[in-house]
């Protein structure tokens, strides 16, 4: 192990990356973990990397964008938290509050706003920094973003203009609120692809491109600073880099775990892609797509604080959609994916034992379909697929063995987003559709936005128990492609939206703004109030467009909601809706919008 003061260090894998081995927690199973080749040399890594580049020359990579019942983790509390998959495992977010401050990025800024009276107290602004996501609890801030300034390497960060230089993280004390002074200040080679942050351990997962060691010129390893170390940059070498075998595209891969609370941070770095993480209590999977041969295969890492050890890999067929299409429960991997054949489209779950063997699987659900939404609840699992409607399925894993579908629902419309509201029942945010003709060919449009609980006490015959449309054609919402607009405490969900009215495709757009409902799975669906960011003369007039005005999320502390646009905070009481202030953000730290 290469070791930079006691408070920095670097893994090595000079025999294969297996990682360290240390004694594990009695909660954790008891792994074996898995050698991975190194690379060895530079030499060595363009002739891997060039063997590859001619396989995948014409395969265009696409990123998925970052998805237990993990919203009880603000029920008891005093303020709302960020909407996550799984309880106990934070993800970071735009907004994040400890209940006394709000913590909000805005434009290139963050602003630290007291709750009450709501007052900025402080902007963090660093020039060539842009944040994108926060953490925060009692103790520290932490601020991630991309940093496109020369970073130290003699290049210029204009020779690849359309991503930043590297990831920066900025860590903040907030023991003293009077005084919140910068801890820790890190930067690691490329853009982050996702992070998690487990009581004081913050994961990221970074991707950066494999193929410029392919330029002329000096190549550019994998390479990291931290300002607990001097600040200096260290480059990763070959023989500290593994690599997954069977050819998966490349891109180099970086682990950064960091204890806040010691201040130890851990970089590994990997030859591979990674297309979807999803992370457990005690494990950290990365979903790989395979190209042309339409597999996925799933590499899983066991967590032990910021030591992460290679444990293995399984390989299924097709590909997740997103982080919820992914689950880990009682041992078992389970994964539901689409697959592309001959005959269309068809999709799958894959159960995989915790040596990433196969045990069971159910294929060939819903020919012709495509996964819109997944959500796996203890040994059940529920699948939304969609082509012309919506069905629901509803499938059994208590035997991993045996995955069966127990039932099935099929209704217009589809569901982008599944919630748990209890063991029998679902909220599903998504959009209503209609079918039409054309010239003689049938197609669905999408109407609405719809939200609606289904009751899956009875697992062989689900049914929608209670809906509501909301707007006409055109209508949107963030919550449908992002998890975190979805504020779900204490029986109420908010969901930030634009709606129109009109027949047809003559329609106009008459409210911006978040949407509140009351969520009960015996008494229905119950709106509650909008709240607004947009000039009150401009609600129902249809003329103009405010993206600036656009709710990106809602925070509740106490019995007052607040509401984040791109120009304006504001509070509302919870009970009544009255706006109790509103907080114009700078004009610095807004986005400029050409009107």
């Amino acid at each position: 192990m290469k070791k930079i003061s006691l408070v920095l260090a670097i893994v090595l894998f000079l025999g294969g990356c297996s990682g360290l081995t240390y004694p594990a927690e009695k909660s954790q199973p008891q792994d074996t973990a898995f050698s991975l080749p190194v690379v060895g040399t530079v030499d060595d890594l363009k002739e891997l990397l060039e063997s590859r580049w001619q396989k995948y020359s014409l395969f265009v990579v696409e990123y998925a964008n970052d998805s237990i019942r993990a919203t009880a983790s603000g029920e008891s509390a005093d303020y709302s938290a960020t909407n996550v998959q799984v309880l106990g495992i934070d993800e970071g977010d735009i907004v994040k509050t400890d209940g006394s401050y709000l913590y909000h990025v805005a434009g290139d800024k963050v602003l630290i706003t007291q709750a009450w009276p709501l007052e900025i107290t402080r902007e963090i602004q660093v020039e060539g920094f842009s944040p994108n996501t926060l953490y925060a609890d009692d103790n520290y801030l932490v601020v991630i973003g991309g940093q496109a300034e020369d970073l130290g390497r003699g290049e210029s960060a204009d020779r690849y203009p359309y991503a930043p230089a590297a990831t920066r993280v900025m860590v903040y004390d907030l023991t003293d609120k009077d005084n919140i002074v910068l801890h820790r200040d890190f930067s690691l080679d490329g853009m982050t692809l996702t992070s998690r942050k487990k009581d004081h351990y913050l994961y990221l997962v970074n991707f950066q491109s494999a193929f410029r060691i392919l330029e002329d010129g000096t190549p550019r390893l994998p390479w990291y600073r931290d300002s607990a170390a001097g600040g200096q940059e260290t480059e990763i070498d070959c023989e500290e880099i593994c690599y997954f075998p069977e050819g998966e595209a490349s891109d180099f891969i970086m682990f950064a775990a960091l204890d806040l609370k010691e201040g130890k941070l851990e970089v590994d770095t990997y030859l591979g892609w990674a297309r979807n993480v999803y992370m457990s209590e005690n494990y950290l999977y990365i979903a790989l797509s395979e190209g042309f041969e339409g597999n996925t295969s799933v590499h899983r890492f066991s967590v032990d604080g910021i030591r992460m050890e290679y444990m293995g890999k399984g390989i299924v067929a097709g590909y997740p959609l997103n982080q919820f299409s992914m689950d880990e429960h009682q041992g078992y991997f389970r994964i539901a994916t689409t697959q592309q054949t001959k005959e269309g489209t068809a999709n799958n779950i894959y159960v995989l034992d915790e040596k990433m063997k196969a045990a069971g699987k159910l294929k060939g659900l819903a020919p012709g379909e495509t996964i819109f939404a997944a959500r796996f609840m203890g040994d059940k699992a529920y699948l939304v697929t969609f082509e012309t409607m919506d069905p629901l399925f509803v499938i059994d894993l208590s035997n991993p063995k045996k995955p069966k579908v127990l039932g099935e629902l099929k209704i217009p419309g589809f569901s982008n987003y599944l919630h748990p509201l209890d063991d029998k029942h679902l909220l599903g945010i998504g959009q209503d559709t209609e079918a039409g003709e054309f010239e003689g060919r049938e197609f669905v449009s999408t109407k609405g936005l719809k939200l609606a609980i289904f009751d899956v006490s009875n697992v062989n015959k689900p049914k929608e128990k209670y809906s509501v449309v909301l707007g006409s054609r055109g209508s949107w919402s963030e919550a449908l492609y992002d998890h975190k607009a979805v504020f779900f405490h204490k029986g109420v969900l908010a969901v930030p939206a634009g709606l129109t009215k009109g027949k047809d495709w003559d329609v106009n757009l008459y409210f911006q703004g978040a949407l509140f409902y009351a969520i009960n799975a015996e008494k229905g669906i119950e709106e509650l109030g909008r709240i607004a960011h947009t000039p009150a003369n401009e609600q129902e007039d249809g003329t103009y467009y405010w993206p600036q005005a656009n709710v990106r999320r809602i925070v509740q502390i106490g019995e007052v909601y607040y509401t984040f646009s791109d120009s304006q905070v504001m509070a509302h009481k919870a009970d009544s809706f009255d706006k109790l202030a509103e907080l114009d953000l700078p004009e610095s730290a807004q986005f400029n919008y050409r009107r």
